[in-house]
């Protein structure tokens, strides 16, 4: 496990890595050390426990990410508590990163942005007035979420907030962020406890899908119109997939699409399999 370049521990002989032993010296064990639990989170995101009364005594994880739910294309209110071993300056940038999939597109916060939900990713919660401008600056392909301090982010007390993204609109299971802080005092990358984003319903892709034709005779060319209201997002690169057209004289190969929404799919083409 290797040693992360930290500040020193305000009062005890920092655990730099989970699997090391590390206490306060007047443990009430009498051996000056009690066991720090391993591989979520590092020494970094560690509190002492309540009660030090044995040397097998974990030191408590401080750094959880959850969700609200996991529907599929929907708003999806993620929660982060953390607390630090030593006090975290104003001006430091804390970064989650790893929130990858969601549908929440770039957003940039910064003193020129007009305070508007286009231009930034807003934080609520106790702990939102610790982030310049309560927000922060959002890149969707990495799921990056940058936060500036205002206020420093102290060792007594859990720091919480929350903050809002759309969740993938497909099945897929939980990501684990990275959480690491950049300015005077460093903490490297380290996977917070607790899952995000998983979607386990997928639910109706479509709210509303509507076919007509243009003539019933046999043998006779039959134009069908499709009008879809998709329920959720569609990203680029989905397929819509209409099946069922069987008995049809049509053989297999590239179809032209007409209509006003063909830019919408790939060269305005689509694969027709008899």
């Amino acid at each position: 496990c290797p040693t992360p370049a930290l500040a020193a521990a305000p009062y005890w002989a920092a655990a730099t890595c989970p699997t090391l032993y590390a206490c306060p010296e007047e443990s009430l064990s009498g051996q000056g050390a009690c066991a720090c639990s391993a591989l979520c989170p590092s020494g970094a995101w560690k509190r002492p426990p309540a009660s030090m009364a044995s040397a097998q005594d974990a030191w408590e994880n401080s750094l959880l990410i959850t969700g609200s739910t996991t529907l599929a294309g929907v708003d999806n209110t993620v929660s982060v508590s953390l607390q630090p071993d030593r006090e975290i300056p104003a001006g430091s940038v804390l970064t989650l990163s790893g929130l990858t999939s969601s549908f929440s597109a770039d957003r940039e916060a910064g003193g020129l942005c007009a305070i508007t939900g286009a231009c930034f990713l807003q934080l609520a919660g106790p702990g939102a007035a610790t982030f310049e401008l309560f927000s922060g600056s959002w890149e969707q392909a990495s799921g990056t979420l940058l936060l500036t301090l205002a206020a420093p982010i102290t060792p007594d007390a859990p720091t919480q907030f929350t903050f809002v993204v759309q969740n993938p609109s497909l099945q897929q299971p939980a990501v684990f962020p990275l959480v690491s802080v950049s300015g005077p005092v460093p903490f490297p990358p380290v996977r917070a406890c607790g899952g995000v984003l998983e979607v386990q319903e997928s639910g109706a892709v479509f709210a509303a899908a509507h076919v007509t034709e243009t003539t019933c005779v046999p043998c006779q060319s039959n134009r069908l119109t499709f009008a879809l209201e998709p329920a959720v997002a569609l990203s680029v690169n989905s397929s819509i997939t209409v099946s069922g057209l069987s008995g049809s004289l049509s053989p297999a190969g590239i179809i032209p699409l007409a209509g006003p929404d063909k830019h919408l799919f790939v060269d305005g083409l689509g694969r027709w399999e008899a």
